[in-house]
């Protein structure tokens, strides 16, 4: 005799199949929400993630769930999650803070998360965090911040520039009553007057100041300054002559000077001015000490390898300036500048 138990199992079958379909409902459901989701729980490691969370981690889901990443995440960005996590699992108040999250790429990304606690119905807490990426709108508003100082900038130098044309307007006024009454003075002097030279230098000097406050009203008025074809060396010279007044004497200067380089396209004041700014700055380099400032000027064939470091400068025969120092008991490394020559040396 055969006895047969059955058990009707139909309603836990449907039972199985709702809970199914309820997982699989709120899978899609979170899959297509657009930014990261998580779940944790008392514990820190997920429980929940959605697609979008496994992407911007750049980990896979297998990685993830059941895990606190607390080896893919730096311990000083893990040490602040945690924190947040335990004040809002212990009080229960919603968090919503800025963050910073390296991903697997080496990319630290800015985040905004959203944080509350849930309790199920046997009393398990668990975390559940929302995540908006910001970097690129972080960005977004450090760029806008750097173009509006650079606007603020603007504006200064065009209040500068506006001030430095009425001063230069006044300032070359003086200058004209220097020259005139200088070349005045010249003129009345007797021949083999040692004040010759010397009002000379006056000329010489109010000449180049003219020029500067015409560099300064040419800045003013937003032009172009005017190029012309010159021989270097003559302005190298006089300026370090200008320089030699004003330098101390335990500071001593070396011309290494080529005569024959060649006449290049340039404004003579500008030459002036970086010569002036170059020693200037050798001459603070030394503390103004004991030292020696070399100058050189030279014509050189340049290839390709040394010019590359420049821009807008192409591989040919140039000019070359070239200041150097011995600040701080070593030759430093001489600022080089390359005028190109637009025509030969004279032979």
């Amino acid at each position: 005799m055969m006895i047969s138990i059955g058990e009707d199992i139909t309603e836990r079958t449907q039972t199985e199949e709702k809970e199914r379909a309820s997982q699989d409902f709120l899978d899609k459901i979170l899959n297509n929400i657009g930014d990261p989701v998580f779940v944790k729980d008392g514990r820190h490691r997920f429980t929940l993630v959605n697609d979008a969370f496994c992407s911007i981690l750049g980990l896979p889901r297998d990685e993830v769930i059941g895990k606190t990443l607390s080896e893919d995440l730096p311990p000083d960005e893990m040490e602040h999650f945690v924190k947040i996590d335990r004040q809002v699992l212990k009080d229960g108040q919603e968090n919503l803070c800025e963050e910073l999250l390296t991903v697997k790429s080496g990319e630290t990304l800015t985040i905004i998360t959203k944080k509350t606690r849930y309790v199920n119905e046997n009393g398990d807490k668990f975390l559940i965090g929302v995540i908006r990426d910001i970097t690129e709108l972080k960005q977004a508003e450090e760029e806008r911040r750097k173009l509006e100082t650079q606007l603020q900038q603007s504006q200064k130098m065009e209040a500068i520039g506006t001030l430095a044309g009425g001063i230069a307007h006044d300032f070359n006024n003086i200058l004209s009553a220097i020259l005139g009454y200088s070349q005045l003075v010249k003129n009345e002097l007797p021949d083999g007057s040692p004040a010759d030279k010397d009002i000379d230098i006056v000329i010489q000097s109010s000449i180049r100041a003219a020029e500067l406050v015409k560099q300064i009203l040419t800045f003013s008025r937003k032009t172009e300054h005017q190029l012309q074809s010159l021989t270097p060396h003559p302005i190298i010279k006089e300026a370090l002559q200008m320089l030699r007044s004003t330098l101390p004497t335990t500071i001593e200067i070396k011309q290494d000077i080529d005569k024959e380089c060649g006449n290049i396209k340039a404004d003579p004041t500008n030459i002036h001015q970086i010569m002036v700014n170059l020693c200037s700055n050798a001459l603070h380099a030394m503390d103004q000490q004991k030292g020696t400032l070399t100058v050189r000027l030279s014509r050189e064939n340049l290839e390709t390898d040394d010019v590359k470091a420049y821009k807008n400068v192409s591989a040919g025969s140039f000019v070359v300036l070239s200041v150097s120092d011995t600040a701080m008991a070593w030759i430093q490394k001489p600022c080089r500048g390359f005028l190109n020559p637009i025509s030969p040396p004279k032979k």
